[in-house]
């Protein structure tokens, strides 16, 4: 009887773990992670997939990141205004669509990372793949 109830304790505690395991597998999430290397705060937008834009911020120095579901993920496009003034007749748009990396986890580092940086020769803004 007491061989019995350690064999069922130990079945239950391998099924436990097992399923454990297969949560941690199906928790795996696309992150994109965006930086901010100037000293301007910096608007964009981001999509997923067919949905519409979403506007963001982000502020001098700062970083942010994105995530979805891996196992759902949509393309994420960003589109900013390189010119840096809102507002102008002479707007030079960018949009791109992101990378992102697989992860268990939810930060920058996980991710795939881009960072905002102002081109020295144009003095554009600039989104450089920095994977």
């Amino acid at each position: 009887m007491l061989g019995q109830r350690f064999a069922v304790g130990a079945l239950a505690a391998i099924v436990i773990s097992l399923s454990a395991t297969i949560g941690e597998a199906e928790e795996l999430h696309a992150i994109t992670c965006i930086k901010n290397k100037t000293d301007a705060l910096i608007s964009f937008e981001i999509k997923y997939g067919s949905k519409g834009f979403s506007p963001q911020f982000l502020a001098a120095g700062y970083e942010t990141y994105f995530y979805q579901l891996a196992r759902h993920a949509e393309p994420m496009t960003i589109r900013y205004d390189a010119d840096l003034n809102p507002g102008s007749a002479h707007r030079v748009t960018q949009t791109y669509v992101l990378k992102a990396r697989n992860a268990s986890g939810k930060s920058c580092v996980l991710g795939h990372i881009y960072g905002f940086e102002i081109d020295k020769a144009t003095t554009l803004l600039r989104l450089y793949d920095d994977r």
